[in-house]
């Protein structure tokens, strides 16, 4: 899988919208209209149009058929994420650190919330946490993050099988997130 590079603020900020993900997110399986989008979301369309827009705009949707109903056409778009894999360009990450880290702490709170509720119910994990500790070069830490990089990348194309192909226990496909977090320890840590 190829990895794309982002250096474009308002196509970083359409990734990182909520609502955008979660147009994305169900479109992700079978095509929709922007009515069926809406009432997935438990919204109006009118408030969909323009973000279905901007998402098909940056490729992230496509418009996969359309129908004549009368006097009306409507366009069937389905989400185009699953597939790739995305990463910030430094230069944009330094110039918009504030809003793109808002972004990543969201999402990061977001995981310590399901975390905190797997302890809570031990019997519903739906997400973990690992620590490891290292000594590298630098260039040896760069070598073991894209690595980890190309784990997760690898899992990413193994989901892509049809579920009828996967044994049974795995047939139910939901949607995980992760987040590599790695850093060098300093004397504050």
């Amino acid at each position: 899988m190829k990895k794309e590079i982002i250096d474009d603020i308002d196509i970083a900020k359409i990734l990182l919208d909520p609502k955008r993900k979660k147009i994305l997110k169900a479109a992700t399986d079978v095509p929709l209209t922007v009515s069926q989008i809406a009432k997935k979301l438990n919204e109006k369309p009118s408030r969909l149009y323009y973000h279905v827009k901007k998402l098909e705009e940056i490729d992230m949707l496509k418009l996969v058929e359309t129908r004549q109903q009368g006097n009306l056409l409507e366009k069937y778009y389905q989400s185009n994420l699953s597939s790739r894999s995305f990463e910030i360009e430094n230069g944009l990450l330094i110039k918009n650190y504030n809003l793109l880290l808002e972004n990543y702490a969201q999402l990061i709170n977001s995981g310590l919330t399901k975390l905190t509720d797997s302890y809570k119910n031990p019997d519903k994990e739906t997400a973990s946490i690992s620590v490891a500790y290292s000594k590298h070069t630098n260039q040896q830490w760069v070598k073991t993050k894209y690595e980890m990089l190309s784990v997760i990348e690898q899992s990413i194309q193994y989901n892509k099988i049809p579920s009828e192909e996967l044994p049974d226990d795995h047939k139910e496909k939901e949607d995980y997130v992760y987040i590599l977090l790695s850093y060098k320890l300093t004397d504050k840590d």
